[in-house]
């Protein structure tokens, strides 16, 4: 094939067809010259894959009664891929408490590039759970889940381009508990629930002249506890054990730790570092 510019006309010849395309700014793309666009130009067929990308045309492409402006077109600009966003409609990715059931939707927002999308891949933590052929636009999925779990959508275009979302995270966890008690902790009554991952911790408040006992339960481990000037005060917690009716209806079992009764002059927090399980 022989290609001839002259102006914003470009000129293509081969044994099998001689063509002449306008170059249109407005859309950045060839019409086929002579007013009839690419709907009416000579079709191309080819079963015999590529063997190499060109331009916008993977490797391994096949043309089945395709317009040659159109072919020539995806040869000289390189394709772009897809883009998609899984969003939920309720329940945000994050922390919630063991026991909590999360049914919602999945709403997948495509924007197709250069080619259509011709297929979606729905993953729910980690497997493979439903796949659209030929969506035609965006797509939802419901979600019912009570446990750890991370969801994602990959979709692929006619060109073989691909395009995956950000994973929407869920992660359950039994909650800890802190507050205030007169004597040794006997439950969990009175104190402030509170969702953590563990690890960083979190900080609790310990009032001025406050003579109760600072408690702090987990299901875990305490590993440190550390006051506002960085001192290790672990040694100065007892440990108690106490069973919490959770929100699944599980009786389980909590490790309590409290303080020995408060003698500082100034009110302080305490930050309190600790495994999970």
């Amino acid at each position: 094939m022989q290609r001839y510019a002259k102006g914003g006309q470009v000129q293509f010849f081969c044994e099998i067809f001689f063509m002449k395309f306008d170059f249109n700014p407005i859309t950045g793309k060839l019409d086929l010259n002579g007013g009839g666009g690419a709907d009416t130009a000579v079709y191309y067929t080819s079963d015999e894959p590529t063997t190499e990308a060109h331009g916008g045309i993977p490797a391994g492409a096949t043309f089945d009664h395709e317009p040659v402006c159109k072919v020539i077109d995806r040869i000289l600009h390189k394709a772009q891929p897809p883009a998609v966003t899984l969003t939920p409609a309720t329940f945000k990715a994050g922390l919630y408490e063991t026991g909590q059931k999360l049914s919602d939707t999945l709403r997948a927002a495509i924007r197709p590039g250069t080619g259509k999308v011709v297929k979606i891949d729905f993953y729910a933590g980690g497997a493979l759970s439903r796949t659209d052929e030929n969506p035609g636009g965006d797509a939802t999925y419901a979600t019912d889940t009570a446990a750890d779990r991370k969801y994602k959508v990959v979709v692929t275009d006619e060109n073989g381009l691909t395009a995956a979302s950000d994973e929407v995270a869920y992660t359950f966890r039994r909650p800890v508990y802190y507050g205030l008690t007169s004597g040794v902790p006997t439950g969990i009554d009175g104190l402030t629930k509170k969702l953590s991952a563990g690890g960083s911790g979190i900080t609790v408040p310990y009032p001025t002249f406050d003579t109760r006992r600072l408690v702090f339960a987990t299901t875990g481990t305490m590993t440190k506890a550390i006051n506002p000037s960085g001192f290790d005060i672990t040694a100065s917690f007892s440990k108690t054990t106490v069973v919490v009716d959770c929100l699944d209806g599980a009786k389980v079992t909590y490790n309590v730790y409290y303080s020995n009764v408060n003698s500082q002059l100034e009110a302080y927090p305490v930050k309190f570092s600790f495994s999970t399980r």
